[in-house]
């Protein structure tokens, strides 16, 4: 009953306040979303000449394709200031996920499944947090969610249905423009439910081989554009977006590195209590050889080691990992409650008692919320 509770408050708290400055958190990766906005609304940039800042400076420093600042310079147009809009934007993108992870969660593991995937969706401090942020990520994850969910709900791994293998590889093209480690578990997860397809059946099928096909044009796309995005920070004497992206294979082999991506995993994605839930989730899809929770499982974990230094110096990177991460903690979930007996009770009462006990931390990350950042030095 309090979980319930708090889906009200969530949303609340993502509406609260709209016009507040964009600060919390991750204020230079804002700001910097928010310069190539303004250049947007003033029809001073395009799709392929936009500016960034760094470190001080202002010139084409190029991350990803700006869809969403378009979209929010857009919608500025209507009358609305940059900080309202950008948070609108996000917040809608947010919810076409939160939608999209319930659909396909339904579809995969039933209606117990979904609705506590949707209940970790809301209440997940990370989520309200970076569901009100001016960053491209959410808007990124909608669109590569809904290839996954195409490719789910018309089962294109068995069927040839040529509108929605269009539809699957349009959406992924976006996805892989606007955020490429967004956009990779999705990609990488496919390729695994493709594989243990061709090893089950024993042979390559029309559906296979399109799906293959629509993630190599997909592929394409997104090298592509980071290409051509890192010849123009090259121009720059900037670092390559993929230099900072792989990082030193070093990095991998420290611990104080996998103690923060830890604590981003757990204390914040999980906010703790759901942390017994996701570990009996990942037992459940071992045990019952669930390919689609394994496939995306894996994904997300490779696309970690892959990207380990952004995730490791930036949290808002688990955004592309997040929905994965919560359903599987929703099986494990939905897993307890469905089983009789003392032991699981009292692995209920305990995650009952953690909940509790974060909800006395609340003040400590609402407080990005209600904080009034106009009045902060510095602040525009």
């Amino acid at each position: 009953m309090m979980m319930l509770l708090l889906v009200p408050c969530s949303i609340f708290l993502r509406f609260y306040f709209l016009d507040n400055a964009l600060v919390e958190p991750h204020p230079w990766r804002q700001g910097q979303t928010a310069v190539t906005i303004l250049h947007f609304f003033n029809g001073t940039i395009n799709f392929f000449d936009y500016r960034s800042p760094l470190n001080g400076i202002l010139w084409n420093n190029v991350y990803e394709f700006p869809l969403y600042q378009k979209i929010v310079a857009t919608l500025m147009a209507t009358g609305l200031s940059l900080a309202i809009a950008a948070r609108l934007v996000t917040l809608f993108a947010f919810s076409i996920v939160t939608f999209l992870v319930f659909k396909v969660s339904h579809r995969c593991f039933g209606l117990r499944v979904a609705a506590w995937s949707l209940l970790f969706m809301l209440v997940s401090p990370f989520n309200i947090i970076y569901s009100r942020v001016c960053l491209i990520d959410f808007t990124a994850l909608a669109f590569a969610f809904g290839s996954l969910t195409i490719a789910v709900e018309y089962g294109l791994f068995r069927n040839w249905r040529p509108r929605a293998y269009t539809l699957f590889t349009l959406i992924g093209m976006l996805a892989s423009l606007c955020k490429v480690t967004i956009w990779f578990p999705v990609c990488f997860s496919i390729v695994l439910l493709l594989l243990h397809q061709m090893v089950s059946d024993r042979k390559l099928k029309k559906p296979t081989i399109m799906l293959a096909i629509s993630l190599i044009v997909q592929t394409a796309t997104a090298l592509a554009w980071m290409r051509w995005a890192n010849h123009t920070r090259s121009e720059s004497g900037v670092l390559t977006a993929t230099s900072w992206l792989f990082g030193a294979m070093q990095k991998r082999f420290e611990l104080q590195n996998w103690a923060i991506i830890a604590s981003t995993f757990v204390r914040s994605v999980l906010w703790d209590w759901m942390l017994i839930p996701f570990v009996i989730g990942v037992f459940v899809a071992i045990r019952k050889r669930s390919m689609v929770l394994l496939a995306v499982l894996c994904a997300s974990l490779v696309s970690i080691l892959i990207t380990f230094t952004v995730h490791v110096h930036h949290d808002y990177y688990f955004i592309g990992e997040m929905p994965y991460l919560l359903l599987t903690a929703a099986v494990g979930m939905a897993f307890l409650w469905d089983r009789p007996g003392r032991f699981y009770w009292i692995l209920i009462a305990i995650i009952a008692a953690m909940f509790c006990q974060r909800l006395t931390k609340i003040k400590y990350w609402a407080d990005n919320i209600f904080r009034d950042y106009h009045t902060e030095e510095n602040v525009v």
